[in-house]
Parts: structure tokens; sequence; C-alpha cells
């Protein structure tokens, strides 16, 4: 199994090399070397294998798009919509020289289990037959393109076709309608082609990190620290013996808001991210600690309403 693996894996890497090889020569202007004597910057790749997982096509779209990031030019989906409302077909010879533009689709023949095995029977004695267990095993393990999966994994094989064997269609309308499914199926792809990786972030400097973290850290501070000392006001004018403790509070609710250790909690359980009223919370828990029932409600009453107006008069 491990040779056969290795096999697979060495037959794929070379047809990817060979892929990338020939959009290259596709695209250059002398193509005589071509694997296909196709026009310059028009080419056809038929990738013949059967991808069965869908991890396999993925590496092929990646080789595209790695090819798409080594040309300064390439179109996008919209563009070509622009230019081709009909959708491209033979007009994609117009493409501009410059640009790059590549198509990605899955072509998706499904056959039943039961007449791949008897196909198969018919090749026996030759270099074409498969052992039985192994398209078995590909059977439970294969992964068919699922073209209106909107999922994010899934999305690159968005243009792709299923073509279905049509029951007692004949072969000559099947044929026929395969053609037409497949045609549409390149042009869509080159409506919506491959798009070039995205850049790669640049690497962050952890001492400009830490520099900028401290100096938001220092805004929603001086924010915070604006918000108590109006509540403080607040506090002494309702009670003028509590002013003291009051700013004694607001210091201690700054000191937890600077290294993250004030939280609040819902009556729901929920934190809650409203940084202005955990800071009110904070600050009213700290100052009402201790003081009887009577004081409580005083300060409680002018510390809300005073929060309320502040709210008020910022929207």
């Amino acid at each position: 199994l491990d040779v056969l693996r290795d096999a697979l894996t060495n037959h794929f890497s070379r047809a990817e090399e060979a892929m990338t090889r020939n959009i290259d020569i596709g695209e250059s202007d002398d193509n005589e070397g071509g694997l296909f004597k196709a026009p310059p910057r028009r080419l056809l790749v038929v990738m013949d294998d059967n991808f069965h997982l869908r991890s396999m096509r993925r590496d092929v779209h990646r080789a595209c798009q790695a090819d798409l990031a080594t040309v300064d030019s390439s179109l996008t989906g919209s563009d070509l919509a622009s230019m081709f409302p009909n959708g491209c077909g033979e007009n994609a010879r117009s493409i501009p020289p410059s640009s790059r533009v590549i198509g990605f689709s899955v072509a998706y023949l499904p056959t039943s289990l039961p007449l791949c095995l008897e196909r198969n029977e018919t090749r026996r004695g030759t270099d074409a037959y498969i052992p039985r267990d192994i398209i078995e095993r590909m059977a439970e393990t294969l992964e068919p393109p699922d073209p209106g999966n909107e999922d994010y994994g899934k999305k690159f094989e968005a243009s792709s076709c299923i073509l279905d064997s049509g029951g007692e269609t004949s072969a000559e309308v099947l044929a026929a309608d395969a053609v037409c499914r497949i045609q549409s199926c390149l042009d869509r792809a080159l409506l919506e082609p491959v798009l070039p990786p995205a850049p790669r972030r640049p690497p962050v400097d952890p001492e400009a990190l830490a520099i900028e973290r401290a100096k938001t850290l220092q805004s929603r501070v001086h924010r915070l620290d604006k918000l108590l000392r109006a509540l403080v006001g607040a506090i002494g004018k309702a009670d003028k013996s509590m002013g003291r403790s009051a700013n004694d509070a607001r210091k201690k609710a700054l000191s937890q808001i600077r290294d993250g250790t004030l939280l609040s909690v819902c009556e729901d359980g929920e934190i809650d991210n409203d940084e202005e009223r955990i800071a009110v919370k904070g600050f009213k828990a700290l100052l009402l600690n201790g003081c009887d029932d009577a004081r409580i409600d005083i300060l409680s009453m002018a510390i809300d309403e005073a929060f309320a107006r502040i709210r008020d008069d910022g929207k």
C-alpha cells in the first residue's frame, strides 16, 4: 500500500509540473515546443485521472494559483464578465496578451460500483486491470465535486459539471449533451477564473505590536477615567461624605481595567462586552461594598442617573 501511495504521489506531482509547464508554453509567444499545438495564449489542459479525493483536485487548483502569482497581470471574473457579457467561448482569443486567465473545472461522470467492476473484468489479463479491492476502497472514499456548495473549502469546484449516464438515452444524444454541458462549464470557469493566492501578511514586529497595544490601552483607560471622574462628581453631589471613597473606588477600578481583571457577567451568565458599563459596574461594586442599604439606594440611583445622562449626551 505504501508503494502504491508513493507512486500516486509521484504521478500527481509530475502531472502538476506538466500542467504548469504547458500553461507557460501556451502563454508564450512561441508555442512550437508545446505539448498541444494551440494558438498562443489559448490552451486547454486535460488531466485525465479520477482524482477521487477533493484534496487531490485542490492541489491542482493551488498549482494554478501559484502560476498566476508569477505574472504581473491577471483578470478577475468581473473584468471578464464586462468584456464578454454573453460568455467567453471563442472570444477567449480576445483576452489581452498582457493578462493571464486560468479557468478551473472538474468533469465528473458518476458510475455505479457494479458497472465499474463489470467493465474492469473485461480488462482482466491486461495492464489496465485494477484489483477489485482497490476499486471498492476507492468507491468508499470517493468525494464527488459539489458545484452548488458555498462551503469555503469546496467553492474552488464551483465551475464543475456532473455528466449523468441518462438511463435509456441514446449514446449520440448523451454525447451531444455532454459536449454542450462541458462547453458551458468551461465558459463559466473562465468567467469565474482562478484567483492568485492572497498576499501573505507581513510578519508582525513584536515590539511594534506591544507599543500599539499599550497606546490602545492608554486610550481606553483615559476614556473610562473621564467617565468615572464624572461619576465621582455625581457621588459628591448626592453625598459629600462619600467623595473620598468614590475617588478611591475610581482608582481601584482603573487599576483593574489596566490589568484586565475587571469583568462583568450579565444576569443571563453571558460576558458583558460594553466597556463603559463594565467600568461603571466595577466602580459601583467597589464603592458600595460595606455601605448600609439606605446609602446603597441613594448612591446607586446617583450613579445610574449620571451614567444615563452621559450616554445620552454622547449620542
